[in-house]
């Protein structure tokens, strides 16, 4: 996520040089620029929904299998607090 802020800070100063630039010559580099960042920043977002989606589509398969992870893990920390209890 922190990559996506940067591209974010990135894009937000070169769009104020864009406005502020006179030259043409420096501003045609500069909107390249602008164009090259938008696309990372596509395709970081692209990377993180995939990433997002294969997650989901994971937790639906093995739905069984994480219950009965969280009900072990529960009946674990259960009988440790029942020792340190008693």
């Amino acid at each position: 996520m922190s990559r996506l802020k940067k591209l974010m800070n990135d894009f937000k100063m070169l769009k104020e040089k864009v406005r502020l630039e006179k030259d043409p010559k420096n501003r045609t580099k500069l909107v390249a620029q602008l164009l090259l960042i938008r696309g990372q920043h596509r395709e970081h977002n692209l990377i993180l929904i995939k990433k997002r989606k294969y997650a989901e589509s994971w937790r639906l398969k093995n739905r069984i299998k994480i219950t009965n992870y969280n009900k072990m893990y529960a009946r674990m920390r259960r009988e440790k607090i029942r020792n340190m209890s008693s």
